[in-house]
C-alpha cells in the first residue's frame, strides 16, 4: 500500500481530501498532509510518498526550482491542484509530469476516481516487481 501526501495551504482542503481517502477506504496505508512548502519538502524527504497531491499556488516562485527538482528526484505519482486555471499552472503540471490537474473546487467523485486508479496502478507495479 502506498503513502499519499496532500500539500495544500488550505487546512479545509487537506482535511477534506484526507477524509475522502479514509471514507472511501482507498488503498493508501498512510495519508500525510503539509500546509507549507517547508512541510512539503520535509515530508517528501522523510517519508518519500508514492503519490502527492500538490497545490501549485502554495509554491512561491523562488521555491519552484527546488520543489521541481525534489519531485523529479523521488519520482512520485503527481496530481497538481490550483485555483487558477491558467496556462502557467498547466505548464507547471507538465514540468512535474503530473497525471492530473485539479482546478478547485474539484468534485469528490473525481478525487476518489483518480486516487483509486493510482492506488491500483501502484499495487500492480509492486506485484510485478516483487
Amino acid at each position: 500500500m502506498a503513502k499519499l501526501l496532500i500539500a495544500d495551504r488550505d487546512p479545509n482542503e487537506r482535511t477534506g481530501i484526507a477524509w475522502l481517502v479514509s471514507s472511501y477506504t482507498l488503498n493508501y496505508e498512510t495519508v500525510l498532509t503539509a500546509g507549507t512548502p517547508a512541510d512539503f519538502v520535509r515530508l517528501m524527504e522523510a517519508e518519500r510518498p508514492e503519490v502527492i497531491c500538490l497545490e501549485l499556488d502554495m509554491i512561491p516562485r523562488d521555491g519552484w526550482d527546488n520543489v521541481r527538482e525534489l519531485i523529479l528526484h523521488y519520482r512520485p505519482q503527481v496530481i497538481v491542484m490550483t485555483a487558477e486555471a491558467t496556462f502557467e499552472r498547466a505548464l507547471q503540471g507538465i514540468q512535474l509530469h503530473a497525471l492530473d490537474l485539479w482546478v478547485k473546487p474539484q468534485s469528490p467523485d473525481t478525487i476518489r476516481r483518480v486516487l483509486t486508479r493510482l492506488a491500483r496502478v501502484l499495487t500492480r507495479l509492486a506485484k510485478e516487481t516483487a
